[in-house]
């Protein structure tokens, strides 16, 4: 294969370019698990209600079925 590096290794980012790349990942992380904590406070309360329902004898599913 010669003297070619084949890993990330071989890779070099300017320092100022690295930490601000790490502060856009970072933002991205914070938004991702933002959504996701609002998509299970969402099943819940939809949880919650079914349980609810059920527990009044009433025929109600998730989806609106």
């Amino acid at each position: 294969m010669g003297t070619r590096a084949f890993s990330h290794d071989s890779i070099f980012i300017p320092d100022g370019q690295a930490e601000s790349e790490q502060a856009v990942q970072a933002m991205s992380q914070d938004k991702i698990l933002g959504k996701v904590k609002t998509l299970q406070v969402r099943r819940n309360k939809a949880y919650q209600c079914c349980v609810t329902a059920h527990s009044q004898g009433l025929n109600w599913r998730l989806g609106g079925n």
